[in-house]
């Protein structure tokens, strides 16, 4: 927790990533204060947060939206709290997910309003230091023969899993156009002096030992055993030297299909 205060006050003085804006109106939005503690002041490369949008569903391309699809996410302010642990979310509203599987440092992005500010953060698949990318897990596969989308993506303060679970089947062969589920998170124990930074070869869900192995759906076979994504509808299980398990963070339904690229 300390080094993440730090490292977001040093953020702040170095890049001038959170914007001073004037106090919100009817006419302008609340200012936007990216959450250092999930690194969103640094997406990583070729990556930029967008603006949040105005409201859920699906769009893309507009001056006041982002990219892909959002949706708004059902969430607990408890666990808001524990994922946004720099932020200490007092009454966080208008709570989304935006989605947008063609981005990479920013795959999904999180976001509510609190106190008239707009605090977010994004995940991908691009490594928070190095550049390197993975996604070898995330796609479709078969859970009692229903299509399910599940996918890792990572900062350097934790991971989450999304879950996509709910689709509506034409029988046609027709893809939904409109699906929900439900995102899980797990912090990483990184906390200085007692962990060094995330290696730079590998994203958190190839990692099998310490503080930064963020795998689940773990079956036994290899090196602190192996990721099956079917092994489970969600996440069942952690890294053998991982102290604390995914928790979920909340649902959605009623995202665009096509603009998440999914």
């Amino acid at each position: 927790m300390k080094r993440a205060t730090l490292l977001c006050t040093a953020l702040l003085a170095l890049s001038g990533c959170a914007k001073e804006s004037k106090p919100a109106t009817a006419n302008v939005p609340p200012p936007v204060t990216l959450d250092c503690s999930r690194g969103a002041c640094d997406p990583g490369p070729g990556g930029t947060l967008p603006t949040p949008p105005p409201g859920g569903g699906g769009g893309g391309g507009g001056g006041d939206t982002y990219s892909g699809a959002t949706a708004t996410l059902t969430a607990s302010a408890g666990a808001l709290a524990q994922m946004f642990y720099n932020s200490h979310p007092n009454n966080p509203q208008q709570v989304r997910i935006n989605i947008d599987i063609n981005r990479k440092s920013d795959v999904v992005v999180l976001s509510f309003v609190d106190g008239g500010r707009v605090i977010e953060a994004g995940l991908g698949v691009v490594h928070p230091y190095s550049g390197v990318t993975n996604e070898s897990y995330n796609g479709w596969v078969s859970h009692n023969s229903t299509p399910v989308y599940k996918g890792f993506f990572q900062d350097q303060y934790g991971a989450v899993v999304l879950v996509i679970d709910k689709t509506v089947n034409t029988g046609d062969g027709t893809p939904a156009t409109f699906v929900g589920g439900s995102v899980y998170f797990q912090n990483f124990d990184n906390g200085y002096p007692n962990n060094p930074l995330q290696g730079p070869n590998l994203m958190c869900w190839q990692i099998t030992y310490g503080p930064y192995d963020c795998r689940t759906f773990i079956v036994p076979g290899g090196p602190g055993g192996t990721v099956s994504m079917t092994s489970s509808l969600f996440p069942n299980n952690k890294g053998e030297t991982r102290t604390v398990n995914y928790q979920k963070l909340g649902d959605f339904v009623g995202l665009s299909r096509a603009a998440a690229g999914l």
